[in-house]
């Protein structure tokens, strides 16, 4: 027996290259069938994580974005809503300043008028009278229209339903 063992001895020996590179690549291989792959954690980059905790984790981060991105939109609608009321109540005020300069210029218009007549006394009863109730005509529209947006604004909120 001594001499089978001598005989394979010397013949590792002589192929001593080719016995270390068969016993790396065992290795190598055993390592890489045997060990479980690895890499740097999404959640804890310093902690390294195998294929089945990173899709977990993948899978966590796509689900907590896609609730960001789901917020972020319905923040953008919020928004949207509210530059469109702004624009609307801009819109409805302007409106509302524009009727009031119009009135303003037919009340300064038939005022001026009656003051001219006067000044240059060419004022007559009659259209005097007549620009009187033409300013009592307007002031009551005017009194009007503030009593009936007054209103308006009353029963909207009545309307409303209560958020408490």
């Amino acid at each position: 027996m001594s001499d089978g063992w001598h005989a394979m001895l010397k013949q590792l020996d002589h192929h001593r290259g080719l016995v270390t590179a068969l016993a790396i690549a065992l290795l190598l291989a055993a390592q890489l069938v045997g060990c479980e792959i690895r890499t740097a954690g999404l959640i804890a980059p310093q902690q390294r994580v195998g294929v089945e905790q990173f899709t977990t984790e993948a899978q966590l981060i796509e689900q907590q974005l896609a609730d960001r991105r789901d917020e972020l939109v319905e923040r953008f609608e919020r928004f949207n809503d509210d530059v469109a009321a702004f624009e609307s109540a801009v819109a409805s005020r302007t409106t509302d300043l524009q009727q009031q300069f119009a009135l303003r210029e037919q009340i300064v218009m038939q005022v001026g008028g009656l003051a001219a007549q006067a000044a240059d006394g060419s004022l007559h009863p009659v259209s005097a009278v007549s620009t009187l109730l033409s300013l009592i005509a307007f002031a009551s529209a005017g009194g009007l229209i503030a009593d009936n947006v007054r209103k308006d604004r009353v029963i909207k909120t009545l309307k409303k339903p209560s958020t408490a």
